[in-house]
């Protein structure tokens, strides 16, 4: 097994953006050479990929394209997954300050110490070590932040460096440790938390896990178009009638493997009718995702009959 996983030797070697132009050219993808060099010289070959890998033949071993395919094709999808990305951001931007002001005002609804979650017993869901990991993750954004106003007046007046209050700390965390957090917190006060989404304490779990992966591919300006997130929303999510348009999205997208944009936008545009219902996002996106054609939505995992499910009409 060690030999399995010993390293070995990497002999691939860069190709010049003009030996990549050659080598897509001659894989069948048309249109302007000039065109293909400028999309590499702008984005670079390996995030370009992303948007080539869906215009190849299906199961070609010399990866040639399919008929029709241009540069010009995955411009557009690559132009319309950077709109829609940006999109879901502001829609996740909003939803993660709402859920973190959400999370402090139960922990507060439950327990005055604003400092509880320095006691592990405060914290009863959580694994010794994930207390400790959330303890950790807590530390290293105070030390990140330490130049902030917050951070430097908790410390000048009160010499507190490690565990500031809930409303100073839920500000300067990373949304990965707000998720953690919510893990830790007493069932009663997750149950709070829960309450405003209308679904069970467990299932908000998965929740806030895939709206992290989403947040994160978005942050970092990876492909979301037609991305599988490895994350998933339970399919029992109660029986409120709140999230009853939300289940039938779910169900929609039973039978595909991952979870696919179509679920996650679903997800958000949810999220976005619970803490911001006057809000005209959803609007926006689906007219967006209206003009968009078959081959893309199907690639994100739309059904055909999308536009007359209640989430989305």
């Amino acid at each position: 097994m060690e030999e399995e996983n010993k390293e070995r030797p990497f002999e691939e070697r860069g190709k010049t953006n003009q030996a990549l132009v050659e080598l897509l050219t001659a894989r069948g993808l048309g249109g302007e050479p000039s065109d293909i060099l400028r999309a590499l010289e702008t984005v670079g070959y390996f995030r370009l990929k992303g948007y080539l890998f869906p215009l190849l033949k299906k199961e070609a071993a010399d990866k040639s394209f399919a008929e029709g395919a241009t540069i010009g094709r995955a411009w557009e999808l690559y132009t319309i997954d950077r709109k829609l990305r940006v999109m879901v951001f502001e829609a996740l931007a909003r939803i993660e300050v709402a859920i973190r002001a959400l999370i402090v005002r139960s922990h507060l609804e439950r327990n005055d110490d604003p400092m509880a979650y320095a006691d592990a017993v405060n914290m009863p869901n959580l694994s010794e070590a994930m207390y400790a990991n959330l303890l950790d993750h807590i530390r290293g954004a105070c030390r990140k932040s330490s130049a902030e106003p917050m951070i430097r007046h908790l410390k000048e007046k009160y010499g507190i460096t490690n565990t500031p209050p809930i409303w100073t700390m839920m500000e300067v965390v990373e949304f990965g440790t707000v998720t953690l957090y919510y893990q830790g917190l007493p069932t009663d006060v997750q149950r709070l938390v829960a309450d405003a989404f209308h679904v069970p304490p467990n299932a908000l779990g998965g929740i806030l896990n895939l709206l992290r992966r989403a947040r994160n591919v978005c942050a970092h300006h990876s492909r979301f178009w037609n991305r599988r997130i490895n994350a998933g929303v339970s399919s029992g999510l109660g029986n409120a009638t709140e999230i009853a348009p939300l289940e039938e999205c779910l169900r929609a997208a039973s039978e595909q493997k991952g979870t696919s944009a179509f679920v996650t936008l679903s997800l958000v545009a949810y999220c976005m009718s619970v803490f911001r219902p006057e809000s005209e996002w959803k609007p926006r996106c689906r007219d967006f995702l209206a003009a968009r054609d078959t081959f893309v939505l199907r690639g994100m995992g739309f059904p055909a009959d999308w536009q007359t499910l209640a989430l989305w009409k």
